[in-house]
C-alpha cells in the first residue's frame, strides 16, 4: 500500500512530557526510509521560547536542540512543523504567571484555558511567540491548532451579552489574523478542521492558503462520523477541498494508554489513506499523544511498524506484518511469537477517564460494587495473566539499543495493565464482599501483600526505564499510582478477616450511580455534593469509552460512577448536572460507608431535555446542532435525597 499523498508524516506529542534530545533524535532518526517525509512536533510550552522564558517548561527543548533536529530532519529530506495552539488547549500560555489575562476567563478568576480573540494584546504575545521558532528554525509551515475550542467567546459574553455573538465570525476573523502573521514569517499555516463541524459557515471565510488537518481517530468504513452529532456521518474533507482548502488527513496511534490497540490504530489509518485517495487530501499526518504515558517505545513501533507496512516492506496483513517486524527486534528465536500477545495488549489500555481517574486519584475512586464493572475487571485480569512468557530472554538478546527500548516498552506496558487490572479486582471484589454481596470472590490476607509487593517491584524497572528516556523530577502519574495501591492493599490486608467498620478504606464513604448513555456524543455528567452546613464537593464522570463498537448513532451501555467522599458524613443531597450531548440516565444511587449501603431517591429534575423512564431519569440532549457554542447550553439537573434510615 504505497501511498500517494505529497505529505506522508508523524506527530510525536512532546507537550505532555519531554523526551530526553538522545530518545527524540533516536525516534526521528532514519524514519525517511520508510517513507516519512515530515516530522511534526506538538510542543506547547515543550520549547523554550527566548523572549517569554516563563511560558516554557523546565526541561523545554532550547533554540539550539530544535535547529539541531531540524538539520537531521533535513538531511533526511523531511519538514519539520511545529505545533503551537493557539485558542483552545491554551493553558500552556495562560496557566503562567503573568498571562492568566490573555485567557477568555479574565475576570473570573477562573481559567477556561483558551486564548481570547476579544483582546488585541492575544495577536501581540502569539505573533512574538512564532518569531521565537520561525526566526530561528527554518522551515515552509507553522500549526497553530484552533481544535477544541469551546470556550472561545465567553469573554465576549459577559462583556456584551450572548444575543451579539457570532462564533463563526470570531473563529474565521481569528484564524486569518493568525494567518497573516504566519504569512508575515514566510510560513504557511496549518490548523486542526474540528471547530468547523460545529461552525461550518466559518469555512468559506477562512483564507484560502491556509492547511486544514482533518482528524478523527476512529476507524470508518465510509466518511468519518462526528461524536458530538451522534456520530453522524459526514464528508468532512470532500466538504473543505470542495471550498478550495487544501487539506491533510489526521489519523491517531491514540488511544494508547499504555499501550495501542494495534489492529484499531492501522484500520484508522488505513481508512483515512483509502477516504484521503478518494477526497484528493494533500497529505496524511499520523498523530500521537500523552507519550503512551512514559513507554515512547511504543510510539517508535506503531510508526515503523504502519510505515513499512505503508511502504511495501512489510507485509500487508497486520498478523504477518507484526511477526515479521518483532522477529527482526531480536535474535532470539520466541522473537516473532510475541506478536500474537502484542496485538491483543491493546484491547486492555485503560483510556477511558472511568479507569484513568484512577490513576491520578485514590486508589478508592476504581473500587466498584457493580456487577458489571467487577466482571471487566476479572475478565481482563484473567487474559492478561499469561501473556508474553518468553519476553525477558527476547529482551536480553535485542539486536540493538532502539529494538531493546520497544521490546522494553511492551514488557512494561504488559506489567502496567497485569498489575492495573489485577489489583482493582482485588479490591472491588473485597468492597463487594464487605457490603454483603455472597458473590464476591474472596481471597487471604497474603494475596494482597503478594500483590502490594510486586507493584513495588514493578516501579523499581518503570523507574529504571524512566531515568533512560524522561528527566528525573517529572510527573510519574504510573509511578503515584503503583505507590498507592500498594499502600491501600496493605492497609486492607489487616481489615479483612475483621468486620467491615473497621477496614480503614472501608471508613472513607464512597458514592455509587449506574449511568445509562444511549445517544452517545461527548456525555458528562457533573456531580455536586451537598451537606447540611453549606459545604460541597465536586466531582466529574465522563462515558467515553474510545472503542470503535461505541461510534454508532444510539449505542446504548451503562458503566459505574465511583466519587469518594471528602468527609465522613452523609451528604444531605447529590444532584447530577448535564450540559453537554449524549443522554445520560442516573439510576441506582448509592453510598457505600462501613459495610452499608445508603439508597439515594430522586427528588427533583429540571431541564429542557429531562425524561423519565422507569426507574431512570435522562438528562441532556441527544446530540449538538452545527452552529452549538458547547459550553454554554443550560444543563439539566437531577437531585437525590438520601431515603430515611430503615429500622
Amino acid at each position: 500500500m504505497k501511498p500517494r499523498f505529497t505529505v506522508m508524516g508523524f506527530q510525536l506529542d512532546l507537550a505532555r512530557q519531554i523526551e530526553r534530545q538522545e530518545v527524540l533524535f533516536s525516534a526521528v532518526r532514519s524514519t525517511h526510509e520508510l517513507g516519512y517525509n515530515t516530522v511534526q512536533l506538538y510542543l506547547e510550552d515543550a520549547y523554550a521560547f527566548p523572549r517569554h522564558p516563563r511560558i516554557s517548561r523546565t526541561h523545554a527543548y532550547s533554540v539550539d536542540v530544535m535547529q539541531e533536529l531540524q538539520r537531521l530532519c533535513a538531511s533526511q529530506g523531511q519538514e519539520l512543523i511545529p505545533v503551537f495552539p493557539s485558542l483552545g488547549h491554551g493553558g500552556y500560555i495562560t496557566g503562567k504567571e503573568g498571562y492568566a489575562d490573555y485567557d477568555e476567563g479574565r475576570g473570573t478568576g477562573k481559567l477556561a484555558g483558551c486564548l481570547s480573540p476579544s483582546f488585541p494584546e492575544t495577536y501581540t504575545l502569539l505573533q512574538e511567540l512564532y518569531e521565537d521558532w520561525c526566526r530561528h528554525i527554518p522551515g515552509r509551515y507553522l500549526h497553530v491548532g484552533l481544535d477544541e475550542s469551546d470556550a472561545m467567546g465567553q469573554y465576549y459574553i459577559r462583556s456584551h451579552g450572548a444575543e451579539g455573538f457570532d462564533p463563526a465570525g470570531m473563529f474565521a476573523q481569528h484564524c486569518n489574523r493568525l494567518n497573516a502573521i504566519a504569512r508575515s514569517l514566510g510560513r504557511r499555516m496549518i490548523m486542526w478542521g474540528d471547530m468547523f463541524f460545529y461552525m461550518p459557515s466559518a469555512i468559506p471565510a477562512i483564507d484560502k492558503d491556509i492547511i486544514v488537518a482533518d482528524w478523527y481517530y476512529f476507524p470508518f468504513q465510509d466518511v468519518p462520523a462526528v461524536e458530538l452529532f451522534g456520530f453522524r456521518k459526514l464528508d468532512s474533507s470532500r466538504i473543505l477541498r470542495q471550498t478550495g482548502l487544501e487539506v491533510w488527513g489526521i489519523p491517531s496511534i491514540w488511544p494508547n494508554c499504555p499501550f495501542p490497540d494495534i489492529g484499531d490504530r492501522w484500520r484508522n489509518l488505513r481508512d483515512w489513506m483509502r477516504y484521503g485517495q478518494s477526497v484528493g487530501l494533500n497529505g496524511i499526518i499520523n498523530t500521537e499523544w500523552e507519550n503512551s504515558w512514559g513507554f515512547p517505545g511504543t510510539t517508535n513501533l506503531l510508526f515503523r511498524m504502519f510505515g513499512g507496512m505503508c511502504a511495501g516492506k512489510l507485509p500487508q496483513d497486520l498478523d504477518s506484518a507484526a511477526t515479521e517486524y518483532f522477529a527482526g527486534l531480536s535474535s532470539h528465536p520466541a522473537a516473532g511469537g510475541l506478536a500474537g500477545d502484542v496485538l491483543r495488549l491493546g484491547r486492555y489500555h485503560f483510556t477511558a477517564y472511568r479507569n484513568r481517574k484512577a490513576i491520578h486519584d485514590k486508589p478508592d475512586a476504581m473500587i466498584s460494587t457493580y456487577p458489571q464493572r467487577r466482571a471487566e475487571f476479572r475478565q481482563n485480569r484473567d487474559d492478561l495473566e499469561g501473556m508474553f512468557g518468553d519476553i525477558a530472554e527476547v529482551i536480553r538478546q535485542a539486536r540493538d539499543d532502539s529494538s531493546r527500548g520497544i521490546l522494553q516498552a511492551v514488557q512494561l506496558s504488559h506489567q502496567t495493565l497485569r498489575l492495573f487490572w489485577k489489583a482493582h479486582a482485588l479490591l472491588c471484589e473485597a468492597a463487594a464482599r464487605a457490603g454483603g454481596d455472597p458473590s464476591a470472590e474472596t481471597a487471604a490476607p497474603e494475596t494482597f501483600l503478594e500483590l502490594a509487593g510486586q507493584l513495588e517491584r514493578f516501579v523499581t524497572d518503570y523507574c529504571l526505564h524512566w531515568d533512560e528516556v524522561r528527566f528525573t523530577g517529572q510527573t510519574q502519574p504510573i509511578v503515584e499510582w503503583a505507590h498507592r495501591t500498594a499502600t491501600a492493599l496493605r492497609q486492607w490486608a489487616p481489615g479483612l478477616a475483621e468486620p467491615p467498620q473497621r477496614n480503614p478504606l472501608l471508613a472513607t464513604p464512597r458514592l455509587e450511580a449506574v449511568l445509562h448513555c444511549r445517544h452517545p456524543a461527548l456525555p458528562l455528567v457533573f456531580v455536586t455534593l451537598r451537606w447540611a452546613d453549606g459545604t460541597s464537593q465536586e466531582a466529574l464522570d465522563i462515558m467515553i469509552p474510545f472503542e470503535p463498537a461505541y461510534t454508532v448513532q444510539d449505542k446504548a451501555w451503562t458503566q459505574s460512577c465511583v466519587c469518594v467522599l471528602a468527609r465522613q458524613e452523609i451528604p444531605q443531597s447529590v444532584e447530577f448536572s448535564v450540559r453537554y450531548y449524549g443522554q445520560v440516565g442516573i439510576g441506582g444511587v448509592s453510598l457505600l460507608w462501613r459495610g452499608r449501603s445508603h439508597e439515594f431517591r430522586l427528588v427533583s429534575a429540571e431541564g429542557a431535555h429531562v425524561e423519565s423512564s422507569g426507574e431512570l431519569t435522562w438528562l441532556g440532549p441527544t446530540h449538538a446542532v452545527q452552529g452549538d457554542p458547547l459550553t454554554r447550553p443550560d444543563a439539566d439537573k437531577a437531585r437525590f435525597e438520601p431515603l430515611p434510615p430503615t429500622r
